[in-house]
């Protein structure tokens, strides 16, 4: 019985899977009606705390999500193997005026790729198509 699991657990970790994955800081995305990439809290009222930036027209800008995320390349040749480095930023701002929410501009990681093996299409890559090779974008 161990050696079976032993054999089990070794297939899923060796998948046979190559490719590569890279991800980046993505593209300032700016919405003023949608304000889901931010906490519930700073939806509705100002943090309390001083404004980062107060605009001459009176609403007050602040940096609600504000961090690093590890970013880089992966290979994938049997195993993943990351060289990622911690240099893309989480960024959203909010602005306020007279108390509500009026804009939102925030930035967050993507990334893309390619990956075949005989794996891939359990791995739910793209959408879960049944193909041996995909790609992320």
């Amino acid at each position: 019985m161990k050696k079976l699991f032993f054999i089990f657990l070794l297939a899923v970790n060796l998948s046979g899977c190559v490719g590569v994955y890279f991800s980046k800081n993505g593209d300032v995305v700016t919405s003023d009606t949608d304000f889901s990439r931010t906490n519930l809290s700073v939806r509705s009222n100002p943090p309390p705390r001083v404004a980062d930036k107060i605009n001459t027209d009176g609403s007050e800008m602040y940096v609600t999500d504000h961090e690093r995320k590890w970013c880089g390349l992966t290979i994938w040749a049997i195993i993943p193997i990351p060289l990622w480095l911690p240099l893309c930023h989480v960024h959203t701002e909010v602005t306020y005026k007279d108390g509500k929410a009026i804009h939102m501009a925030s930035q967050w990681p993507t990334g893309s790729g390619f990956l075949c093996g005989p794996f891939v299409p359990i791995m739910g890559i793209d959408g879960g198509s049944q193909s041996f090779c995909r790609s992320t974008k």
